[in-house]
């Protein structure tokens, strides 16, 4: 049938009960409603309602203009008689439409078992958005597995998985910080040199500098290298693809060995564009990193750091934080598991503003804690063997970020 769209509040489709009695439609029998146009299509849950015309259908307008309609246009609607797709994994999108000065991420951090109530029972199709009026937030279906077809309709009563990001196509600004590892094994030549030769001409190109110059020439043709040098050339890239994006961001890079200690630029923690040069800055972290101290592995003291340079970074903003080791923490006179644990836990984790991703390296590298610490701030654990995987987790932490849900529906 082909009834005129209607705008309504809640989450049904609002159907007159004589046009549902036509078509053998009962309450919350799935509709799915497609623009005949580009073929896009929504889904909701029918709901027969008497103040409605005969010839229209009403619902938020959240979902008709997901799919390129507006009030008074007319929507093709049609009983949904397959099953269900249940969705294992997915990837939701938000964008504020409050005047709050909150990062939606750190909204949805804070409220995730909230936010799981409110979609658990929806219905949706790959187009669908939701409006999470309690927050202000707009909800977007950015991809799930399994995928689902244009007409398909799928439902979250089995969801395993979510992941939190931003929704819309503008940039977001988000502060990062570096946490790397300068033990003295980060000198194991071992790093395999694999396809980073757009990576070498994107940070010649965006930094220009004589001794980043120099530092990219001694890398080249070199099978592999160390684990350091290859530390020091993601810091770069980092800080060029973090900085190219123009979106204000901070970046603070912590060394840390036995002791750790912020790299400074023009006397601050932290770097922007609005406090000195590109190049200048890439100098700065070739020189630190060349002649940090080697010695053992202090996350704990490096994480003390970081917590301490967050305090000068906006509270309403989300920050990254990055961790790369090669080993677990030692010694124990100096740090040990339980540790750094306890430190995440109890200062980091509860913070909805802040998620760290951890990066291993090597055969010494603690699993078991990087997955542990990143899991309970919602980041990621990735390990890595070449230049090329760890230039991929850099460039992806640079320019993305997004929260692994920790809470899931009963």
């Amino acid at each position: 049938m082909e009834l005129t769209i209607e705008e309504n509040k809640g989450d049904s489709f609002l159907i007159n009960e004589e046009t549902a009695s036509e078509h053998s439609i009962e309450d919350d029998d799935v509709l799915l409603g497609k623009n005949s146009m580009n073929q896009k299509a929504i889904a909701g849950h029918a709901e027969t309602c008497d103040e409605i015309d005969k010839e229209k259908i009403g619902m938020p307008r959240e979902k008709f203009e997901s799919i390129g309609l507006d009030c008074d246009f007319k929507i093709e609607i049609q009983k949904y008689k397959e099953d269900l797709v249940s969705v294992k994994e997915v990837d939701f999108g938000f964008v504020d439409r409050s005047s709050s000065s909150e990062d939606p991420l750190s909204t949805v951090k804070e409220n995730e078992k909230e936010f799981l109530n409110f979609i658990k029972e929806k219905v949706f199709t790959k187009n669908s958005k939701f409006f999470w009026n309690t927050h202000q937030l707009l909800v977007s279906i950015k991809s799930t597995y399994p995928k689902l077809g244009v007409d398909q309709v799928g439902d979250f009563t089995d969801i395993e998985e979510c992941n939190y990001a931003w929704g819309g196509g503008e940039l977001k600004s988000f502060d990062g910080v570096l946490l790397i590892d300068m033990s003295g094994s980060m000198e194991t030549e071992d790093l395999k040199m694999e396809d980073i030769e757009w990576i070498v001409e994107r940070i010649n190109s965006g930094i220009q500098g004589k001794m980043t110059s120099g530092f990219l020439r001694n890398l080249k043709d070199r099978m592999k290298i160390k684990r350091s040098e290859g530390a020091a050339f993601c810091a770069l890239m980092y800080l060029v693809q973090k900085i190219g994006r123009g979106v204000g961001d901070n970046i603070s890079i912590v060394p840390f060995s036995k002791e750790a200690k912020p790299i400074r630029f023009k006397d601050q923690k932290f770097f922007s564009s609005k406090i000195g040069s590109t190049r200048e800055a890439a100098e700065n972290i070739i020189e630190t990193i060349n002649y940090f101290p080697r010695g053992q592995t202090n996350i704990s003291g490096a994480l003390d750091q970081t917590i301490e340079v967050m305090k000068e970074f906006n509270r309403d903003k989300m920050k990254m934080i990055v961790i790369l080791t090669d080993g677990e923490p030692n010694p124990s006179s100096i740090d040990d598991s339980d540790s750094v644990k306890k430190l995440v836990n109890e200062r980091i984790a509860p913070r909805s503003d802040v998620i760290i991703n951890t990066i291993g390296l090597g055969d010494e590298v603690d699993h078991h804690l990087l997955e542990e610490i990143a899991s309970v701030t919602g980041g990621e654990y990735t390990y890595v063997n070449s230049l090329e995987g760890l230039t991929q987790a850099y460039s992806r932490y640079a320019t993305n970020i997004s929260i692994k849900g920790t809470v899931l529906p009963d």
